[in-house]
């Protein structure tokens, strides 16, 4: 939860390639993702967000785009809406 929490926020994350994480984070889009076990590359990313002031703007204004498509509540009624009819068929 607490990475979609900084989607929604507008921020960008860095997360590791195992797992769903890096399923909601898009490589230099949204955000950064690194090998798992890495701690160089975690560490460099970590780092490069830090100092590029821009890149942390465009990556988080992307991760708040990204998670109100996937996530938002217009999106997520939208599904309710699919589900219930097709329940109710």
């Amino acid at each position: 939860m607490a990475l979609l929490e900084t989607m929604a926020m507008g921020l960008p994350s860095v997360v590791t390639s195992a797992g769903a994480m890096a399923e909601a984070v898009r490589d230099g889009v949204d955000g950064l993702v690194v090998p798992p076990g890495d701690a160089q590359a975690l560490a460099d990313a970590l780092d490069t967000l830090a100092r590029d002031t821009a890149l942390r703007g465009r990556m988080g204004a992307a991760a708040a785009k990204r998670w109100q498509s996937l996530y938002g509540v217009e999106n997520m009624v939208d599904k309710l809406m699919v589900l219930y009819a097709e329940l109710g068929r």
